[in-house]
């Protein structure tokens, strides 16, 4: 079973399709209709995995990924290092062979959670308001177990993709973002 994730806003997105080849954050424009939107538009937004599984792993920073790299490097993880591991928890890699899959898996996500955010901030600062639904693929239309408002105004925009990835089958996680400085409600 699988994360989906949809975006919906009254402004228009240009889709970027999936493509196997080169395996990016996509977007598409899709006619589902689901009770918890308010917007015209929806869109079905996927990570390089082309559904929402890829979006995660925002806690682990490039800072922790080079220091990580570099005592690895040396021969082993300093229990210092290995304790910012576990704070995420997250195991800390044994081998540089381990390490340089995870980081290039993290790496990716970050890359995949940037594209979501910059889609979202580019159609909230052109004046609309975005609504977004992740959830398990099935669920969609289930009712919304949390609800949280972000203003990219005042915060940036902050996704728990790690409280996502553990939901209950049957949960929803609904975000409204908006600005308050682009006089989106």
């Amino acid at each position: 079973m699988c994360l989906v994730c949809y975006l919906s806003t009254d402004c228009e997105i240009e889709d970027i399709p999936f493509d196997e080849n080169n395996r990016k954050f996509n977007i598409a424009r899709t006619n589902e209709r689901f009770s918890c939107f308010t917007q015209k538009f929806t869109y079905y937004c996927g990570s390089r995995t082309q559904c929402g599984c890829g979006f995660g792993y925002v806690e682990i920073t490039e800072e922790l990924l080079k220091q990580t790299e570099q005592e690895l490097l040396k021969g082993s993880v300093s229990s210092e290092t290995g304790m910012q591991w576990w704070n995420h928890n997250y195991p800390p890699p044994e081998t540089l062979d381990e390490f340089q899959e995870m980081a290039k898996e993290i790496r990716d996500s970050h890359t995949d959670n940037n594209e979501l955010f910059r889609c979202i901030e580019a159609t909230v600062n052109t004046g609309y308001f975005c609504e977004l639904m992740i959830c398990w693929n099935g669920n969609e239309n289930n009712p919304i177990q949390e609800k949280r408002n972000i203003d990219i105004s005042l915060e940036k925009i902050l996704i728990d993709f790690r409280t996502i990835h553990t939901l209950g089958t049957n949960d929803i996680l609904f975000y409204t973002i908006h600005s308050s400085q682009k006089n989106t409600p």
